[in-house]
């Protein structure tokens, strides 16, 4: 409630489509959307609840948070819109650099301000905001109280099976020096990211190249190890056509093998990906073995958007196209991306690779302090 309430301060009611989402776990969920549905109504602010019907059996939070991520980019697509504001807090960034750090993970800078939707298709050019980052949880209430606004705490927020509430309460139970030494980690780690996010944009923009057949090509100059996993793994989703990273210690072995023998270690698969060298640069496609074949219903291939293999965007007959696809079977296709290219679709059909696109939102987002910039 709070992001709604210092958003419709921000701008005009009219241009933002307020998405709630009625998870179904809990028999209070409804009527909490229907909270939030009527505050939007006396605001003058487009809603829509979005429905969620929960597979039986135990749902774990990642699970039950990837599908409200596709559900929202669903929704803010078809709205027409592309930034999606959340309303995490400075609270949440603290427990998610305690729990990474309990956990011994990578990642202490905590949430991003800005960035790429997580989920894929559905999220592709969806940019996530987090504009309340800086804030308090105790303040956003004490603005709320202030304005007489009302707003509803969520049960679960003190269930402790999560782990995400236990470590809430061990750090309301903390020290002040302790949690001074926690911001202090916080604020280093961004910075460290903040310069690493530049580098790798910098990167991204001036050494490597994504073209309509699906393949990429980049050039490992100017980075470190851990610089160069990192865009591996942005590269490794692009061409993979996932949203799922591929594990970070194989990220690191590629890197250092790639830094130690340029243009001589070995070809590998990882992350949905094939990747080989090839005259000093490092050539990343689909894994031909996990790319789908060709898809049963013909119809699928007349839908304006319809998206194959998280890759290409496929669709019916674009007379200003066909001159360009007519000959699709001539076309230049590379080694390694052809096993994995959409050579079945009928001449006519047009096909847009979604590579290209991928990446300049990757870079759109590295580097920025803050997503009010980008907003």
């Amino acid at each position: 409630m709070a992001l709604l309430h210092m958003a419709l301060q921000w701008r005009p009611a009219t241009d933002f489509f307020v998405l709630t989402v009625d998870h179904g776990l809990r028999p209070e969920a409804k009527r909490e959307a229907e909270f939030v549905k009527d505050y939007c109504l006396k605001a003058g602010a487009a809603h829509r609840t979005l429905v969620w019907a929960p597979p039986k059996g135990n749902i774990s939070q990642a699970r039950a948070r990837d599908a409200r991520h596709r559900m929202l980019a669903t929704a803010l697509r078809e709205r027409g819109g592309s930034h999606l504001l959340l309303g995490h807090t400075l609270d949440d960034q603290y427990e998610t650099v305690h729990m990474r750090a309990a956990r011994g993970e990578t990642g202490l800078a905590g949430m991003r301000a800005l960035s790429v939707s997580p989920v894929w298709p559905e999220g592709r050019d969806i940019y996530l905001a987090r504009p309340l980052l800086g804030v308090r949880r105790s303040d956003l209430r004490r603005r709320l109280r202030d304005a007489s606004v009302d707003w509803v705490e969520d049960p679960s927020n003190a269930n402790q099976n999560f782990e995400r509430v236990r470590t809430r309460h061990v750090l309301a139970q903390e020290t002040a020096s302790a949690q001074n030494a926690l911001d202090a980690r916080l604020k280093a780690a961004d910075k460290t990211r903040s310069q690493s996010d530049r580098r790798l944009a910098a990167w991204l923009a001036q050494h490597v190249d994504a073209y309509e057949d699906g393949l990429i090509t980049c050039q490992p100059v100017g980075l470190g190890t851990d610089d160069l996993a990192k865009g591996l793994g942005h590269l490794l989703l692009i061409a993979s056509g996932t949203d799922k990273p591929a594990p970070l210690s194989g990220r690191l072995d590629l890197a250092r093998d790639i830094l130690a023998v340029p243009g001589k270690w070995r070809s590998r698969t990882l992350g949905g990906a094939w990747l080989a060298p090839r005259q000093g640069l490092v050539q990343i496609a689909r894994d031909p073995g996990l790319a789908p074949l060709a898809p049963d219903d013909a119809e699928m291939l007349r839908i304006s958007g319809a998206i194959w293999d998280g890759r290409f965007e496929i669709g019916g007959i674009a007379p200003e196209r066909l001159k360009e696809h007519e000959n699709r079977e001539n076309e230049a296709i590379s080694a390694l991306a052809k096993r994995s290219y959409p050579v079945f679709l009928p001449p006519e059909t047009t096909v847009n690779c979604l590579a290209r696109g991928r990446l300049d939102s990757v870079i759109k987002v590295l580097g920025h302090e803050t997503c009010v910039y980008a907003c």
